[in-house]
Parts: C-alpha cells; structure tokens; sequence
C-alpha cells in the first residue's frame, strides 16, 4: 500500500502496544515455546499509515534466531505483514541471525498459509501444548477461528541465506 512506513519502536509507543496486544490477546503475556513473554516491553517494528500505528511486530533474540513474538495488522490484506516481517528480514541480516522463527496454533489457518508463502516452513508441532499453556495463561480461549479447537502450537522457520 502506497504510503506504508516501518520503523523500530520507541519508548513512546509501549502505551499504544500495551492497549494494542490486550485487545488482540487479552494482555501482554505471551506464552510461547514453553516460555512466557512480557511482550510490551519487547523491541519490534511498528507499521504506519498516514501518521497512524496500523501493525506491530514484537521479537526477541536467542541463541542466534529471531523469534517473533507477536505480529498484528490492524488492517487485513493490504500488506502490513509482509512489510514488518520484510523488516524483521532486513534486521536479522543485518545481525547476522541464522533464522526467523514465529508460533502459531492450529486453528490459524490463514497465519499458517501466509507463513508458508512468505518462506517460513514448519519446524515442530507441540501437540496439545495449549492445556498447559491456559494454566500459565487462562485467557487463551478454548477455540479459535473458525471455530475450531486450539489445541496445537506450531513452530515455523524461516532460514536467512546470506
């Protein structure tokens, strides 16, 4: 879309981050690959459109991988998403990472299908993690889109060639 900015977060906008993240997932808690993230206070990317925060990528790094966090387009289908995780690319090039990683469940087909096209290829499937999971965090709700169970958290990866 003609006009789409990406740029890294400041310290200013955590306030729209905090408000962003607990109307998409209920807070700011994270549980992913076993471990739980404060997630706005994390460092990302944040798309713009006509001076407004339209999408946000939140990641963190370990053990040489880029491993996001949380992505979100408040705005569906007009390439927010291409663009932040083209950005979070362009980033872990620059830093030399080995690979991007990102988590998903089951009943997200549609993040299942953009992941894949965009080159990520799935790494691992946690089969029935998300029991475990709403004990850490009770507002991961019980289904999903399309109303289908979330019960599986699926591992993709993307490996950066240099």
């Amino acid at each position: 879309m003609n006009g789409l900015t990406v740029r890294s977060i400041t310290k200013k906008d955590y306030e729209w981050i905090k408000k962003t993240l607990i109307n998409y997932w209920s807070s700011i808690r994270v549980v992913a690959q076993n471990r739980e993230y404060f997630a706005d206070s994390l460092p990302g990317f944040l798309a713009i459109y006509r001076d407004n925060k339209v999408g946000l990528l939140i990641y963190t790094i370990e053990r040489n991988k880029l491993l996001i966090i949380s992505i979100i387009s408040i705005i569906e289908n007009i390439g927010i998403g291409s663009l932040l995780l083209k950005r979070a690319t362009q980033f872990a090039l620059k830093e030399n990472l080995n690979s991007l990683i990102v988590t998903t469940t089951n009943d997200n087909t549609d993040a299942l299908r953009f992941y894949q096209i965009k080159g990520f290829t799935i790494k691992k499937v946690n089969i029935n993690i998300m029991k475990k999971y709403r004990r850490l965090k009770p507002q991961i709700p019980i289904k999903g889109k399309n109303d289908i169970e979330i019960k599986d958290e699926i591992i993709l990866e993307k490996k950066i060639i240099i």
